[in-house]
């Protein structure tokens, strides 16, 4: 037996590992693949999978649920080897994008119809329970072409937790509804998790998404896991540019590191110097700063913050009641409505951006080989 498995079957006695899948991959021709995903999910963890359009997620997501079996690797549930399992044998529950609600039946016989194929004991009373807990219950006669969006998620949420299942698979959820009922819903997904303690993976490419509700996310290109963690950490510290682009981070600076001095790099970006917290000692780097960390103001400010570079603003974007402003040095600045007009900040105002010498996240190219 491999050692992998050995170390899942003892952390499933432990009950910290639901889910374990190694070395899995699948040929789907040129259109969808996926390649050597390896992961762990734990019991009663929120897992979000975050990628692109086309990245993979949904049909690692199928491959969980059975709908389809890899043509290499291995995937365990709950301790058991469920690689040739069929789906009804994997004790998972599957939300999908369009909800997939039976037209002809009444929500609550939508929900009872998995209890029914189960046997259940109490298929009515654990029906209205799961109606109530989605706060749905007012509902239980109308038939889901009568129903929004959003009232439509929190059915089929009920109907794939009425079988008790030890995962809940949810195949971008949110996806199909208006922007209110989105975080509406994300705070529902997320309350419902807690208080049953069950173990939900999550298929978005919404990162706002993906930063309310996951534990940990795992990041998908490709057909590849190119990168797993914590969501703080994963968003705070992407491994290579590609990944920082998809989450956002719009300052992305090419630099040299010239010396470090107990830990804090002077990094050459061609013209400006700036220090860094980082055990880089020499080398090409990209610094990564998220525009919600640059400070920005009209006087060069003595603070803590070991960097003030001098800018001139060349557009600005409002964005609700944030706005985005340009500066001349390749940096974005992410700044209320009230700072704007305080700042009088204009295109061609004069500014010093400031962030701390911690704020930034540094790649090593010569490390990693990448650009």
């Amino acid at each position: 037996m491999h050692d992998h498995i050995r170390i899942f079957e003892a952390s499933i006695r432990g009950r910290t590992l639901l889910i374990f899948i190694q070395n899995v991959s699948r040929d789907w021709g040129k259109e969808f693949s996926l390649v050597d995903v390896n992961l762990e999910i734990k019991e009663g963890e929120y897992f979000v999978l975050l990628g692109p359009t086309a990245a993979g997620k949904t049909l690692l997501l199928e491959l969980i649920a059975g709908f389809y079996t890899p043509d290499k690797g291995d995937i365990w549930i709950d301790g058991k080897e469920a690689t040739n399992l069929p789906p009804e044998d994997r004790k998972v529950g599957f939300v999908y994008q369009d909800y997939a609600l039976f037209p002809h039946l009444t929500v609550k016989e939508n929900v009872e119809f998995g209890l029914n194929l189960k046997d259940h004991p109490d298929v009515r009373g654990r029906a209205e329970e799961l109606l109530d807990m989605l706060e749905v219950s007012y509902l239980a006669e109308r038939r889901p072409k009568t129903l929004s969006g959003g009232e439509q998620q929190r059915v089929a949420i009920a109907r794939a937790l009425a079988i008790e299942p030890r995962v809940l698979l949810l195949d971008e959820p949110l996806s199909a509804l208006d922007l209110r009922t989105q975080e509406k819903t994300r705070r529902e997904l997320k309350r419902v998790q807690r208080e049953l303690g069950i173990t939900a993976i999550h298929v978005t490419h919404s990162q706002p998404e993906a930063l309310s509700l996951g534990d940990r996310i795992g990041v998908m290109m490709e057909g590849r896991l190119v990168q797993v963690g914590p969501t703080r950490d994963v968003f705070m510290r992407p491994s290579n540019r590609r990944i920082a682009d998809f989450l956002g981070v719009e300052n992305i600076l090419s630099g040299r590191v010239t010396s470090n001095q107990k830990g804090i790099a002077t990094i050459d970006l061609g013209g400006d110097e700036v220090q860094v917290v980082t055990e880089i000692e020499r080398g090409d780097v990209e610094v990564l700063i998220r525009p919600e960390d640059v400070i920005l103001s009209k006087d060069f400010v003595t603070t803590s913050a070991r960097n003030s570079l001098a800018c001139e603003v060349v557009e600005i974007s409002q964005e609700g009641v944030l706005n985005r402003v340009f500066l001349d040095n390749d940096i974005v600045a992410l700044v209320t409505q009230r700072s704007l007009d305080e700042l009088k900040i204009r295109p061609k105002s004069k500014l010093f951006a400031t962030f701390k010498a911690s704020t930034p996240h540094i790649i090593h190219l010569d490390e990693l080989g990448t650009k």
